[in-house]
């Protein structure tokens, strides 16, 4: 292959990881890290939501099974930290 793929495939690895871990990282002035930790949990029902949109790839059952159980999760416990002792 020529330098300029591995220049992209070195560019797709190391920026969305700068961006994504910055990103949070500048979430955490405003927000608490247990609400920042559960929006990281909404990362791969939303990457199989545009896959769906984008690409027209239709998920399977356990990855919809898969993903009501995480929502169920994540607001059972984004519901157990908005009560305060």
């Amino acid at each position: 292959y020529p330098p300029s793929v591995y220049l992209y495939l070195l560019l797709m690895a190391l920026l969305p990881q700068l961006v994504g871990h910055t990103s949070f990282n500048w979430a955490v002035r405003w927000l608490s890290p247990t609400v920042v930790t559960l929006a990281i949990l909404f990362e791969p029902v939303g990457s199989s939501f545009l896959a769906f949109l984008l690409f027209q790839e239709v998920p399977s059952y356990f990855l919809l099974i898969g993903a009501v159980l995480l929502l169920f999760g994540v607001a059972i416990a984004a519901l157990g930290t908005s009560k305060k002792p």
